[in-house]
């Protein structure tokens, strides 16, 4: 039987920059869209379903907090800067050599800089569907 690794550590690059990302604090959606399921009748006792995709839900979402730095203060400035034109890779980083691609990221929160010893800082990507 395979071994099976939870993804615990995984990378973030963010144009083309290596991120230091809060330990498990990475989460996100692959904008592939919500669907819904619909039955419909033959008569007879005869059904099928009909699914739809809602196009108005896809977009990807990634969400990450990182430590007040000004390294990391930096590079969200420049990622806010840059609108929608972010890169983000997630590399897995658990052998299996999976990664996800987002495009055309913007950062759709208004980060809160809290600086401090036991803060951080907690940013949100919206985009493309990943890849």
């Amino acid at each position: 039987m395979a071994a099976f690794q939870r993804v615990s550590t995984p990378r973030i690059v963010l144009n083309n920059q290596a991120i230091f990302q809060v330990a498990n604090s990475l989460s996100y959606t692959d904008g592939k869209g919500e669907r819904s399921v619909t039955a419909q009748s033959a008569g007879n006792g005869v059904s099928s379903i009909v699914v739809a995709r809602n196009a108005e839900t896809f977009v990807s979402k990634v969400k990450f907090k990182v430590l007040p730095t000004a390294s990391n203060i930096d590079i969200l400035d420049t990622a806010r800067n840059n609108l929608s034109n972010n890169v983000i890779v997630i590399d897995f980083q658990d052998g299996s050599g999976e990664t996800r691609s987002f495009t055309n990221m913007t950062i759709t929160n208004n980060p809160e800089y809290a600086l401090g010893q036991d803060q951080d800082i907690e940013v949100e990507f919206q985009g493309d569907p990943a890849v």
